[in-house]
């Protein structure tokens, strides 16, 4: 067997040691996502999940949610 048949085969009996665990969805955790408010960067946004919007109620910019801790301005 070649060096680089090996290394392969050690590769794929490790993947199939160390499960490969999806990530958490949003909802199914109870933590809310802490992200930053781009605006004025001193507090964090407050996050409606019904309808993807976001306030900084330090400053009062509107937000819409687009990813998981990405927003945009509204």
């Amino acid at each position: 067997m070649g060096k680089m048949k090996e290394i392969f085969i050690q590769q794929q009996e490790e993947k199939e040691l160390t499960p490969d665990y999806p990530d958490e969805p949003d909802m199914c955790s109870n933590k809310s996502p802490q992200i930053l408010c781009p605006n004025c960067n001193k507090a964090m946004l407050d996050v409606d999940f019904a309808t993807n919007e976001a306030t900084c109620y330090r400053c009062g910019q509107d937000f819409v949610k687009v990813g998981k801790n990405t927003v945009k301005y509204k």
